[in-house]
């Protein structure tokens, strides 16, 4: 009796041990996979709409924003105090305004809306919305959009209590941005 008791403790011992171990790994993965989707250099950046991008927040200063991101690759002059600070390698760019820090910030595609060529951004929200979503996909994520616009072959969707705004060509994202509230 005491031999089939000892057996059956050893087994649970050595069940909660490799559990235990294959939890923890299966944690330390989850934890790197969201350390680099909430990364400005990773992969993947995580869009959170009226908040941010990574760990670019809206209000955050121009130095803040080249502290997590670098040097921007352009940068326009929008007006007085007013600037538009572009990563066309990464296919992003942030609207800043001196004394109020980010307030938009632009997610583009290689699709040619603009006449500025940049890289496909890589960022999407947490429902996988990013570049080349489609528009189904966009109202299962977000449902009716509180406007829609079509100009020739761009369909723009609108969701102002999200600060989201999407640029569809070809029923595909092509650009998007999200704003500060």
């Amino acid at each position: 009796m005491k031999s089939k008791w000892s057996s059956v403790i050893v087994f649970t011992i050595c069940t909660l041990i490799v559990f235990g171990c294959e939890k923890k790994e299966n944690n330390k993965n989850v934890s790197q996979d969201s350390n680099e989707t909430n990364s400005s250099l990773g992969s993947k950046l995580l869009v959170k709409p009226c908040i941010g991008v990574g760990d670019i927040k809206f209000g955050m200063t121009e130095d803040e924003l080249m502290h997590h991101f670098g040097k921007p690759e352009r940068v326009e002059n929008r007006g007085p105090g007013k600037h538009l600070m572009m990563y066309l390698s990464k296919g992003i760019s942030f609207y800043v305004i001196d004394d109020v820090g980010i307030q938009r910030v632009t997610f583009t595609s290689q699709i040619a809306i603009s006449p500025l060529k940049s890289n496909d951004s890589t960022a999407m929200t947490k429902e996988g919305i990013g570049i080349g979503a489609s528009e189904s996909q966009i109202k299962v994520a977000y449902g009716k959009s509180c406007s829609i616009k079509v100009n020739g072959d761009l369909k723009y969707m609108n969701y102002e209590d999200l600060g989201l705004h999407f640029v569809l060509l070809s029923d595909k994202v092509a650009k998007f941005t999200i704003r500060k509230k």
